[in-house]
């Protein structure tokens, strides 16, 4: 946003000429002044978006709402734009060119749904990721124009803020949604290819649902080993306490150990990566 001047102090930065046209423009003051107004003509019209003074050509009084107030201020009012600023604003109103991480990261903590949308991004890029058979395409088509929603970063196009603003009524969330469950369907139900992503219970006969596979893309209710990555199901990982992979090499390792201590050298054998679990 431009610090907005005086009409005088602006017209001597332009040397009195439009921003747009260059067209020489003029303060109109006292009769002249009365007499424009009568005849609804207009003198130098301020530009929100540029902070430049422009013609009543080039300037018409137009709406558009700005991507800074947006991103600095969550503000969505429109503002008074030339001609050259509400074009160009047009054409990038559903274009993915605003980061938010990069102007305001702090955004995501004043805009619930802001940050809702963000986390539900990241799930749907990791459960499109997952697609890797021949549907991949048709996948892709379900976004049309908006391929960017299916990657894990966090541009947005003005097109989605604007609608965020109408918070419960907002309706890329739920669009969000829906293709994320599309896809989920499609994984665990439809697709023979994508079914075999997904691993059992690593909890063996301590799991308590040997028919929930896991897929890679599942979060909830689900706990992974830090070192071999073998997943659980949460409430069954409570039960064991341990990775039984990892914990089976541990013991395993140590036995070694004790034997060749036993047999009087360490030499042969090697460091265990695998030493402790989640």
């Amino acid at each position: 946003m431009h610090k907005k001047k005086s009409t005088s102090q602006q017209l001597r930065i332009q040397h009195n000429a439009c921003a747009g046209c260059q067209k020489e423009l003029d303060i109109l003051t006292g009769v002249v002044s009365g007499l424009a107004q009568h005849f609804r003509l207009r003198g130098p019209q301020w530009c929100e978006y540029t902070g430049q003074l422009f013609c009543c050509v080039c300037h018409l009084n137009e709406l558009a709402v700005l991507p800074a107030l947006v991103l600095q201020h969550w503000d969505f009012a429109p503002q008074r734009v030339c001609q050259l600023a509400k074009a160009f604003l047009d054409s990038i109103y559903n274009q993915p060119m605003l980061c938010v991480s990069a102007v305001n990261p702090y955004l995501y903590s004043k805009v619930p749904i802001l940050a809702h949308l963000r986390e539900s991004r990241k799930r749907l890029s990791k459960i499109f990721s997952c697609i890797q058979c021949p549907s991949r395409t048709r996948m892709q088509s379900m976004v049309a124009s908006r391929l960017y929603l299916l990657e894990d970063n966090d541009f947005f196009a003005l097109r989605d803020l604007v609608d965020l603003s109408k918070g419960a009524f907002a309706v890329l969330p739920g669009f969000v949604q829906t293709l994320f469950e599309r896809f989920s369907l499609h994984i665990k139900r439809e697709c023979s290819i994508c079914l075999a992503l997904g691993e059992p219970c690593g909890a063996n006969d301590f799991c308590n649902d040997p028919n929930d596979i896991i897929y890679p893309f599942q979060e909830d209710n689900v706990k992974r080993c830090s070192l071999c990555k073998l997943p659980f199901h949460k409430r069954c990982f409570m039960k064991i306490k341990s990775c039984p992979v990892c914990t089976r090499d541990y013991i395993q390792h140590k036995s070694q150990k004790a034997k060749a201590f036993s047999h009087g050298g360490l030499e042969s054998i090697p460091e265990c990566s695998n030493n402790a679990t989640q």
